[in-house]
């Protein structure tokens, strides 16, 4: 887990906007889309990875333009950034490849464990992580990853409870607390955790925790939600041929 930079963090929490827009549908009927929300949010996804992937490329291969970036947007960088690509692109692939695929709440849950386990287990892992493996991260970095991001699945277990009823991964389920959506978040976490702890920078930057984290955790959210409460491929895939489907 990377050392703690709180104003990337601080810039990656803006991310929690795109499965709010979803869940509440920000943007029914607009443009005549029958799923405008889900349309919407990934055009602009895929605008700004376009956008992005076009100034990393010159960025990497220009010294000056380079310079004038890390001038301007170095501080929510991280260090390791400024020679390789910036986490952002495969942050943005991740987010267009998941808006396009998987319903809201699961969106919702994968990117609590990116923006509130990843940052918690750097900011714990940088301070207090004293026995550490041999790619660089922390006992204490995994352990304040899962514990996190397990607290924030049930802090938005009780969200989606308390806004529809009918929603995945409520925290009650028939006047019961839902035992296995509890289940199914933490095995979420610990999925996400590995991922994390398994993420590098292969492909200069590109294979690293801000594409595994939310791809990994959504498969096997969808897996555990199949597996677990019944549900079937067709009730939590989304049709990718009805994306931009008119009314």
């Amino acid at each position: 887990m990377d050392g703690f930079n709180f104003n990337r963090k601080l810039f990656h929490l803006i991310g929690f906007f795109v499965p709010a827009i979803l869940y509440f549908d920000f943007f029914r009927g607009a443009f005549d889309f029958k799923f405008a929300s889900r349309s919407i949010v990934f055009l602009l996804v895929c605008f700004l990875l376009f956008s992005m992937s076009i100034i990393e490329v010159i960025r990497l291969n220009n010294p000056k333009f380079n310079e004038f970036y890390l001038k301007n947007f170095g501080k929510i960088m991280k260090e390791a950034e400024r020679n390789r690509m910036n986490g952002v692109v495969p942050y943005m692939l991740s987010n267009a490849i998941i808006v396009a695929i998987f319903p809201s709440q699961i969106i919702f849950m994968s990117m609590a464990y990116l923006l509130i386990g990843d940052p918690l287990a750097a900011y714990f892992g940088s301070k207090y992580g004293k026995y550490r493996f041999s790619n660089g991260k922390s006992l204490i970095g995994v352990l304040a990853f899962v514990i996190a991001s397990s607290i924030a699945g049930i802090i938005l277990m009780i969200i989606f409870q308390s806004t529809y009823n009918d929603s995945l991964l409520s925290f009650y389920e028939n006047g019961r607390t839902n035992f296995n959506g509890l289940i199914i978040i933490f095995i979420g976490a610990i999925s996400a955790g590995i991922a994390e702890f398994l993420s590098g920078h292969a492909w200069k930057g590109f294979l690293e925790d801000n594409l595994l984290i939310p791809l990994v955790s959504s498969v096997v959210l969808t897996f555990l939600l199949i597996i677990v409460e019944n549900k079937t491929l067709g009730e939590l895939i989304f049709p990718i041929n009805d994306l931009f489907l008119k009314i």
